[in-house]
């Protein structure tokens, strides 16, 4: 049981190094910085909990030794990953989030659709968006056409995969 709650100690390890350096401007949202705090935490993660290796097995063989120690890196890794994406989901405000808080907070706790019309601009909608798309290599800006790169088209599949595996349809 302690490797377990040592899993969740040095994900949020991982989660405070991550936010610590976003917040001092180290760190943004880039695939290597995030695998580098990953390993990093993991590293010494594995350190701590396979201090002692057994002298009769050598190499990495001895993690099969020991099932709760390999179960936490599991756990660990997992968390990560689910960290990771989350951070991916969540760069831009989605639009259903962005209604609700404005009916939250306005004086009479309800907008009209008129009101709520004027939240937004073809630029939060959709510049901002083929811009982030491009940028990454999701899709390509030949001047007139955005174009889906193969990059793109593999995380749309994805995406779509999932959402049809949870009985979803399209969200915003």
């Amino acid at each position: 049981m302690i490797y377990l709650i040592a899993a969740f100690i040095f994900f949020l390890c991982f989660v405070g190094s991550h936010i610590l350096g976003y917040r001092l401007k180290v760190v943004r949202f880039q695939g290597p910085l995030f695998a580098a705090l990953y390993f990093f935490w993991f590293l010494v993660f594995a350190t701590i909990i396979y201090a002692r290796a057994p002298a009769n097995l050598s190499g990495w063989l001895f993690i099969l030794n020991y099932p709760f120690k390999f179960s936490s890196l599991v756990l660990y890794s997992l968390l990560c990953l689910w960290y990771i994406c989350q951070c991916i989901v969540v760069q831009h405000a989605s639009p259903s989030l962005t209604i609700v808080q404005a009916i939250n907070h306005s004086p009479k706790k309800g907008l009209s659709r008129s009101d709520l019309k004027k939240l937004f601009s073809d630029e939060q909608l959709i510049a901002n968006r083929l811009t982030d798309l491009v940028k990454h290599g999701h899709a390509n800006f030949d001047g007139a056409y955005y174009l889906i790169s193969k990059k793109g088209l593999l995380i749309a599949k994805l995406l779509a995969g999932y959402r049809k595996t949870l009985n979803r349809g399209l969200g915003g």
